[in-house]
């Protein structure tokens, strides 16, 4: 059985690349790394 967990809360600062395809590649790395992106 899979447990989820809520999210108590998200503090975030994003900085994206001005090319919409470096934006999605960089957007999918954080998404699959661990730890903070």
């Amino acid at each position: 059985m899979i447990q989820i967990i809520p999210v108590t809360g998200i503090n975030t600062a994003i900085a994206v690349p001005g090319s919409k395809s470096l934006t999605q590649r960089a957007l999918i790395a954080a998404a699959l790394a661990k730890g903070k992106s």
